[in-house]
């Protein structure tokens, strides 16, 4: 789920959304239970990652539900006038419905009304999306400053690693010389 929304995030905004790092599951089964079945239920669940990801699922679930009534509501609005429009311009050239004649301002406001709520549909459409995105941000991703400071951190622990190793590696060459 949480590798689902991170694409579908980026598709809002484009800007990649960078995963947590994961515990390694690094074993192979090699028995129906034993060690390694402590070693799966330790990795998948003391792994913080995770349960952000399940915090995530179990926020993310009821806001998407909200989100989706009310970006229908909005819409439906908007279409349920558009169309009203529509029959009252139909009714202009006939003499109206059931005998009775339809005003010149009808099909003129509600147009108006229309289309000043498609500008406030599509406002508050890409506001919760963006809204969408921040939460899936916070929770299902690190900050891509952060990300990279890690990264160099990471790095520059392995170089020094490296060094060590290979000064060691020319002492014991000293030493045998």
């Amino acid at each position: 789920v949480a590798r689902a929304e991170r694409w579908r995030m980026e598709l809002v905004d484009g800007r990649p959304m960078v995963p947590h790092r994961y515990r390694p599951l690094d074993f192979q089964p090699s028995a129906p239970y034993g060690d390694w079945l402590r070693q799966y239920a330790e990795g998948q669940f003391l792994d913080f990652a995770r349960w952000r990801d399940v915090v995530y699922t179990l926020i993310g679930f009821p806001l998407v539900i909200l989100e989706f009534a009310l970006l229908v509501g909005i819409w439906a609005i908007v279409f349920g006038l558009f169309m009203g429009t529509v029959v009252l311009l139909l009714g202009l050239g006939t003499g109206g419905f059931e005998g009775e004649p339809v005003p010149l301002f009808a099909p003129i406001v509600t147009g108006g009304v229309c289309l000043a709520l498609i500008p406030v549909a599509a406002f508050v459409t890409r506001g919760l999306m963006t809204a969408q995105r921040a939460i899936a941000q916070t929770l299902l991703c690190v900050d891509p400053t952060e990300a990279l400071r890690q990264d160099v951190e990471r790095l520059r622990e392995s170089r020094s690693a490296a060094v060590e190793l290979e000064a060691s590696e020319l002492r014991r060459i000293e030493r045998d010389l």
